[in-house]
């Protein structure tokens, strides 16, 4: 439950995009966040980002994203 929020902070400060290495720096394992990946809960968008939840970003997000 902790990390979710750790993840969901991150995401709405960044319009709904998420680094890897924030999450690592958040302390989210790095076995977790591969986890979340193959379940579809961050959904990559470029190499080491992620949409939390889905890969529909507005343009700010992409923006941020890259």
């Amino acid at each position: 439950m902790e990390s979710t929020l750790k993840i969901l902070e991150l995401a709405r400060a960044q319009h709904g995009v998420v680094a890897r290495q924030q999450l690592i720096r958040a302390g989210l394992p790095a076995t977790y966040i591969n986890h979340l990946v193959v379940d579809l809960r961050l959904v990559p968008l470029f190499p080491g980002v992620y949409g939390v939840g889905h890969d529909v970003v507005s343009h700010r997000g992409r923006w941020t994203a890259a």
